[in-house]
């Protein structure tokens, strides 16, 4: 009975620790680990920095973020940036790089 007590304790341990963020709802209000984007790919990264901003109604240059907002049923845009105020708001995502030295 101890070996199976220990064995669920090493599962739960290994896939709470696995588990990636896909929902980028939360970023403009809480700190984003490492171990939360270690599994997406550049393109979801990319998503995910300027998901904030296009939760404040930022208009993208970029036509493809432009577009992938425009799906979302969330967001609205603003007819001009300057009127989004980030100061306080702005959220600092770290990416951790590996240095190869």
């Amino acid at each position: 009975m101890k070996y199976i007590y220990l064995w669920f304790l090493f599962l739960f341990c290994t896939t709470a620790n696995a588990q990636t963020l896909k929902d980028f709802s939360s970023c403009a209000s809480k700190l984003i680990n490492q171990a939360e984007i270690a599994d997406l790919s550049i393109d979801e990264i990319r998503l995910l920095a300027n998901e904030i901003y296009a939760r404040k109604g930022y208009r993208f240059d970029n036509q493809r973020f432009q577009d992938f907002f425009d799906g979302q049923s969330w967001y609205k845009s603003v007819k001009e940036n300057k009127s989004i105020i980030y100061s306080k708001e702005a959220t600092i995502i770290r990416i951790g790089v590996c240095d190869e030295s």
